[in-house]
């Protein structure tokens, strides 16, 4: 049942993702959808952005910055927005990982 689940989250992710019970998906939870392989966003800003949706529910969830952001295609964001990725501050020990997987992605262009 919950690989069934995950899968229609995946084949639908965008929508799933606006809805208020996707909040209640622990990190492992959303760590699985984001590295199927069949996971249908329309850009990878709508993954970023939903990371950052399901970090402010709790503080907590910062410690899973790291871990989630190895999930994204660094190289599918626009260099606009990699660029302003890149002046983000969140109250995160690890934003460092942001801005290095930022880095990264302007480097190689």
């Amino acid at each position: 049942l919950k690989a069934t689940c995950e899968e229609k989250v995946a084949a639908d992710f965008e929508t799933c993702s606006q809805q208020q019970d996707f909040w209640k998906l622990s990190a492992g939870q959303l760590a699985r959808i984001l590295k199927r392989e069949d996971l249908v966003v329309s850009r990878e800003e709508a993954v970023l952005k939903c990371i950052f949706n399901w970090l402010k529910i709790s503080k907590d969830r910062n410690a899973f910055l790291a871990m989630l952001l190895q999930l994204v295609d660094f190289q599918s964001v626009s260099v606009d927005n990699l660029l302003r990725l890149g002046s983000f501050n969140l109250s995160s020990p690890n934003v460092d990982e942001l801005h290095r997987e930022v880095h990264e992605a302007l480097r190689v262009r």
